[in-house]
């Protein structure tokens, strides 16, 4: 998992990725599992999920986000 924000160069100086990351890191380490009537979801399906709903929440209001290296392309 690690070595997918590494080769997507992940801002971690940005609040919003590492807040994110760490969540999915301890939902993931933990083993936290939520249970809805008859099915549950533990590990990593509950880290996915937390991972992708928290990103969402903390975009909105942000506007649209340009990734540094098409920011360049896009200057020239």
């Amino acid at each position: 998992m690690i070595r997918l924000w590494v080769d997507n160069r992940v801002d971690f100086s940005d609040p919003r990725n590492l807040f994110t990351v760490g969540i999915t890191l301890i939902f993931g380490a933990g083993d936290f599992t939520v249970n809805f009537g008859g099915f549950a979801m533990g590990g990593i399906g509950t880290a996915t999920l937390a991972a992708i709903i928290l990103y969402q929440a903390l975009s909105i209001g942000r506007g649209k986000s340009v990734h540094p290296a098409e920011a360049g392309a896009a200057a020239e």
